[in-house]
């Protein structure tokens, strides 16, 4: 299948951390080196050059049109705008070397190869259907969110298949939102997750293994270390937690523009002895965390269809998160957790303790074998082939 390009603002093996990483490593996976990738080198790889590159054990025809590296705190010419550029830049080169097939994650790519794409097939997938503009770490781009709308929402309408991993709801109001796309078939996609790594293993103790004893409660959250995923409310929640459990402990998994912040918000709430920072981890380690996990948190402002979440889902860690698209199509209240429809830290925390009861023997439930690769490669077919 090497007529399916792959193009992704990513290394396509650990940057930048995220569910569209997760989701094109999937495909990677499934599609067992049948693909065509076009993205950001880590390594010293010639820019703007076609070449063969090596990942996870398969060879792939690779364009790196942009370098990149992993920053703590945010740059100063965003990301966005230097992929959109550096598209721009190389878009003849990347076309001419092409599938016929492209399969598009982000906004800034579309935009970027548009009024470039008329002999090609365009599979636009959301990843989320908010504005990113909306919750932008730059104020300034957040000025723009209207125009953005109108400007990308009547590109995204010359795709040929539109994914969205989203609810149904937030479908409904991506309709609503973009001219053109009322009338449009929008296909829920949900993201997968690789159940060969993310599965509930009950031979090892993970607990042993980081020196944890089984007295402790462990919280974990897994994701972007930015205000848009609600560490606020999760350590105000945390905070609540301890008084009725001063045994537990709070991990961050993921590494993001706000780690100072969160590190001066940790201890300004004395909290240094019973919230850890993990920094970014590789899946295998954040799979042994989530086994060891007593609950696993989200308090995202917004999330497309998340990964993280179905990656504890399918470890079987009962979750409590807020009311983000997907929420409720993975959690359910008071089977494999809770979710919260205010941000209001003593609900948050009261939720904590009720998942706390929840009967572990039972997760993770067969419900979450819809959500794992395994069908990825069948499924995206079916929608290529249908027409």
């Amino acid at each position: 299948m090497e007529n399916i390009t792959i193009i992704e603002p990513c290394n396509f093996v650990d940057y930048p951390t995220g569910g569209q990483l997760a989701f094109v490593k999937n495909l990677l996976q499934s599609f067992n080196g049948e693909l065509i990738l076009v993205g950001v080198s880590t390594d010293n790889d010639k820019i703007g050059v076609w070449a063969e590159k090596e990942i996870g054990g398969r060879k792939y025809k690779f364009f790196p049109f942009i370098s990149g590296k992993r920053e703590k705190n945010k740059p100063i010419i965003p990301m966005r705008l230097r992929v959109y550029l550096n598209l721009k830049r190389h878009r003849k080169k990347i076309l001419n070397g092409c599938g016929k097939i492209i399969v598009i994650q982000a906004p800034e790519v579309l935009l970027a190869l548009r009024n470039r794409l008329t002999d090609k097939e365009i599979c636009f997938l959301f990843p989320g259907i908010e504005n990113p503009l909306k919750f932008s770490r730059y104020f300034y781009a957040r000025v723009f969110t209207k125009i953005y709308d109108r400007l990308f929402l009547s590109v995204v309408t010359s795709a040929k298949w539109i994914l969205a991993a989203a609810d149904s709801n937030a479908i409904s109001e991506l309709q609503i939102r973009g001219k053109g796309l009322k009338n449009r078939n929008i296909i829920q996609f949900p993201t997968r997750i690789d159940e060969s790594i993310f599965q509930k293993n009950t031979e090892i103790n993970f607990r042993k293994i980081f020196n944890i004893p089984d007295n402790k409660i462990v919280v974990v959250t897994c994701g972007r270390l930015g205000y848009y995923k609600g560490w606020e409310l999760m350590i105000d929640a945390f905070k609540l937690f301890l008084v009725k459990y001063p045994n537990a402990f709070f991990y961050f998994i993921g590494d993001g523009e706000d780690q100072h912040k969160i590190t001066r918000y940790i201890q300004s709430n004395n909290l240094d002895e019973n919230v850890k920072l993990a920094g970014f981890l590789m899946n295998t380690e954040i799979a042994r965390y989530l086994n060891l996990a007593d609950i696993f948190v989200m308090g995202s402002f917004k999330e497309g269809w998340s990964t993280t979440l179905l990656e504890a889902s399918c470890v079987g860690v009962p979750s409590v998160v807020t009311n983000f698209s997907s929420a409720k199509d993975i959690v359910k209240n008071g089977i494999n957790g809770y979710v919260v429809e205010s941000r209001d830290p003593k609900e948050f925390s009261e939720k904590m303790v009720r998942a706390l009861q929840i009967d572990r023997n039972l997760l993770p439930e067969s419900r979450m074998e819809r959500f794992k690769i395994k069908t990825l490669k069948k499924d995206l077919l079916e929608i290529f082939l249908k027409d």
